[in-house]
Order: C-alpha cells, then sequence, then structure tokens
C-alpha cells in the first residue's frame, strides 16, 4: 500500500547519490584520456572504443575502466555496443559543453567552505549572555538572554582563508581612504586582518580584542611572526565590554586614556551576527560606541541578506545551516536603520562576496 511512496523515495535518493557519483566517474575518465580515444577510433576507425584494448595500451586496470563505462552507460553519457564503448549525443553535449559544468561544480566551493565553518559552529555552542563569559569576566551591559560564545580554535582558520583574499584588502583600502592611523579590532580573532592592514600601512597601530585566549595568544605570535610587536598587540576581553563598559575594561587590560582617546578606527567584524533575533541588544550596544569612541570611525562588518540569495540553488541548504548557527542575516536596509538610531552617519557601503558580507563605514553624527 505504499509502494508507490516507496518507489518515488528510492527515485530521489538514487538522483541525489547519481549526480555525485556520475560527475565523478565522468572526469576521471576524462583526465584518463578515454572519451578523446572513443572520438579518434569512431572517426579513423569507424567503430567505438574497445576498453580491454585501451586499458592495456595505458595501463589502466581493465576492471575499473569496464566498471566506470558501464556506470556512465546507465547515466546515458556512453552507449555499450558491439564495437566497444561510443559517446551518446548526451555525452558529446557534456564534453563539447565541459568548461560550463566545471564552472557550475566548482561553485560548490564557496558554499562547501561556508557550511565547513557553520557546521564548526554549531559544534561550540555554550550559553552566555551577549555581554558574559569573557576571560575578564563581563559588566553589566547589553542585558541577559541566552546567547553563543566560541571556542575560536574551530573557527579561526576557517574564518582566516576565506576573508584574507577579499576581506582584509577590502579593510585595507578603507583604513587608507579614511586615514585611520589607530585602530581597534574589536573581534581580531587570530589576528590576520590587524596583521594585514600594519603590514600594508606602515604607520598603523593598533589593539585587538578577542573573547578567546586561545585565539589572542595566536594573534600575538602572528604579531610577533610579523615583527610588528611595537605597533599591535592583542588581548583577551569581551568585545561587548570593550563597546559598553570601555573605561572599566581598558583599565583591567591595560589600555591607557591616551591611547583609548587616539583610536581613530573600530574595526568590527561579525560582532552581531549571532544576534540578529536579538536588535533591542544590537542597538544598545550600538548606540554605546559613539558614546565612548565619539570621534572614532565605525568600519562594522556584518552578513546580510540579499534578493540574489533567495535564487541561489542552494538556498534552502544555507538557509537551514543559518538558522541552526543563529546567523540568519539582516537585510542592508535594517542596518542602515540601526546605524542611524544609534546617531551615526553611514559615509559608505563596501558589499562583498565572502559569506555576503557587507562593510558599512560611518561616524558619529
Amino acid at each position: 500500500m505504499f509502494s508507490i511512496a516507496r518507489k518515488q523515495a528510492q527515485q530521489r535518493a538514487r538522483e541525489f547519490l547519481s549526480g555525485h557519483c556520475t560527475l565523478v566517474a565522468w572526469w576521471t575518465l576524462r583526465h584518463a584520456g578515454v572519451f578523446e580515444a572513443m572520438l579518434k577510433s569512431q572517426s579513423e576507425k569507424g567503430e567505438g572504443l574497445d576498453p580491454l584494448v585501451y586499458a592495456t595500451r595505458t595501463s589502466m586496470a581493465p576492471e575499473i575502466l569496464q566498471a566506470l563505462l558501464d556506470y556512465l552507460a546507465t547515466g546515458g553519457l556512453v552507449g555499450m555496443k558491439k564495437d566497444g564503448a561510443h559517446l551518446t549525443s548526451d555525452g558529446r553535449a557534456l564534453l563539447e559543453h565541459e568548461d560550463a559544468v566545471l564552472e557550475l561544480v566548482r561553485a560548490y566551493q564557496p558554499v562547501l567552505d561556508m557550511t565547513e565553518h557553520l557546521l564548526a559552529r554549531l559544534k561550540t555552542y555554550a550559553p552566555a549572555g551577549i555581554n558574559g563569559g569573557s576571560a575578564g569576566g563581563g559588566a553589566g551591559g547589553a542585558g541577559g538572554g541566552a546567547s553563543v560564545l566560541r571556542k575560536s580554535e574551530y573557527l579561526v582558520e576557517s574564518q582566516a582563508k576565506r576573508y584574507a583574499t577579499e576581506v582584509y584588502p577590502a579593510v585595507a583600502d578603507l583604513v587608507a581612504k579614511y586615514r585611520l592611523a589607530h585602530v581597534l579590532d574589536i573581534c581580531c580573532g587570530a589576528g590576520g586582518l590587524l596583521v594585514h592592514v600594519a603590514k600594508t600601512h606602515k604607520r598603523v597601530v593598533g589593539v585587538g580584542i578577542g573573547a578567546d585566549g586561545i585565539a589572542v595568544r595566536r594573534a600575538n605570535a602572528a604579531i610577533t611572526a610579523a615583527d610588528l610587536e611595537k605597533r599591535l598587540i592583542a588581548v583577551t576581553a569581551s568585545p561587548f565590554d570593550v563597546c559598553i563598559d570601555t573605561q572599566h575594561t581598558f583599565d583591567r587590560i591595560g589600555v591607557s586614556r591616551q591611547l583609548w582617546k587616539e583610536i581613530n578606527g573600530i574595526v568590527a567584524t561579525n560582532l552581531f551576527s549571532e544576534h540578529a533575533a536579538r536588535p533591542e541588544d544590537i542597538a544598545r550596544t550600538l548606540a554605546a560606541i559613539p558614546r565612548n569612541f565619539p570621534t572614532a570611525t565605525l568600519l562594522l562588518i556584518e552578513p546580510v541578506a540579499s534578493a540574489l540569495f533567495d535564487r541561489n540553488y542552494y538556498a534552502p541548504e544555507l538557509t537551514l545551516l543559518l538558522s541552526l548557527a543563529r546567523a540568519t542575516p539582516w537585510p542592508p536596509e535594517k542596518w542602515r536603520a540601526a546605524l542611524a538610531q544609534a546617531r551615526y552617519r553611514l559615509l559608505h557601503e563596501t558589499p562583498l562576496t565572502t559569506d555576503g558580507l557587507n562593510i558599512f563605514v560611518c561616524r558619529p553624527g
């Protein structure tokens, strides 16, 4: 009584599996020159490719070659006839337009990278407040409610790898454009962004803030390796404490009032990405930054929702993972409204392709 539904389920499962396996088999034979040999044999001899002869000539394992050809035959890309193996019309079309197909497959890579990153976030949930759980403890600021903290070692490698090629240069360009010389990176991770900016602009000095001591130690190791110890330092503290309870936090971690007043650039990367469901806490934190840093330009870097996302072939999978990781992004206009409410004047926006990030450059209004 359930045979139709069961057959439909089996068919769908087979489609999922066969699509991946077909691509693997296709490119295995493609790189082994099998398809070119097929076309040559048909052109010169008017017959198909003899798998055993070809395997012997090229030192391939005959049983593996035959198995791959048989599998592609089930998918309609290869035809097995008495005179040997032929490419079908579908197989010829795929071979002719292979570059386009390859680009489609390569499009998986950023999705897989982001998926790996989001899954890493799911591994490291721990209860905390938006302002709590830091190494130095949190002063009551942005209010209670459940949130999450991460063990940064699960995330810094994934983020640094993806951000280095686009995000870091974009921030460095903005630092130069707005003449930011004293930079506070309040989500410094393993220090990659801060080191890149300092190496690019020789007059930049800066302080990196990280909630996780392991990441901060790695940041300081990166600073030492780059010979930037005279210009940069990373310290352990809650980024939200730095925004809301600045003086108490800076006194604890050793940032002098003079250095505090000299800060003219603040970089905040993914500071709020896991608090999108709590706009009141985001508003409270944003409003505190211009009060405590009245002359500093803010580079707020957050993922944003886009109409293009809904048309992405992988939108359902990404929506699932973003929801599970509590990272569903706001649309850009909602960020603009939040910044205006916090009395910030928006100077510039830089949309990035990496993780759908947007850089909002603003100054206290």
